[in-house]
């Protein structure tokens, strides 16, 4: 073989080679585009937590809420205080229904997630508080317990819950599910406060002067 040849070949060579690696570094850039074209549903996986996880959290937060008002009915001394309960019972019960009808309506799992988890356990034990509670100071154990579980819930709505969603229907659900805690957490810090500086206590619902 003639050297001119050798020196063809190896051009070739060294084409084919390039035309390889050119390839092989436009295969990534495909698989990220399509990366970009992700579902909805995707994206809300990748933030970690899906659409019915995310019901799943409000049902868990009113399980919580109904199950703590059914207390504050039978042991709160102030009538304010039992009205606050009826309420929260209430409203809650109707948002728990709302969100049910909403993960069966479009084929959503209500499965549980470390948030709901969470929340679950730190409604479990307040609960027990509460049932332990002695009658004298239950109103403020009470009111105290909803002033910090409604603000905690209101910043876990805002700072993760809501921009996860990933269907328009849940995001609205989340953001009906804001305003009702933050009136929820506006009256609870009323009464706190009430309690407070008024002292409301005794069975008759009187008020200290």
């Amino acid at each position: 073989m003639t050297k001119t040849k050798m020196t063809q070949l190896s051009f070739v060579a060294a084409a084919l080679i390039a035309a390889g690696c050119s390839k092989s570094n436009e295969q990534p850039s495909a698989a990220a585009s399509q990366g970009d074209e992700a579902s909805p549903q995707e994206q809300g996986m990748a933030r970690g937590i899906n659409d019915g996880q995310l019901l799943h959290v409000l049902a868990t937060v009113d399980t919580a809420e109904i199950q703590q008002a059914q207390v504050a009915l039978t042991k709160a001394s102030s009538p304010q205080v039992r009205n606050f309960a009826s309420d929260m019972i209430e409203q809650h019960t109707r948002a728990k229904q709302m969100g049910a009808a909403l993960s069966s309506h479009n084929g959503l799992a209500l499965r549980p997630s470390p948030v709901s988890e969470k929340l679950d356990k730190q409604g479990a034990d307040t609960l027990e508080k509460l049932q332990r509670s002695d009658s004298r100071e239950f109103d403020n154990t009470y009111m105290q317990a909803q002033v910090k579980q409604h603000d905690e819930v209101l910043n876990m709505l805002d700072d993760k819950l809501i921009p996860s969603a990933s269907s328009a229907a849940v995001k609205q659900q989340l953001t009906e599910a804001r305003s009702m805690v933050q009136q929820h957490l506006q009256h609870a810090k009323q009464l706190k406060d009430d309690l407070a500086t008024t002292g409301m206590q005794g069975s008759t619902g009187t008020m200290e002067k």
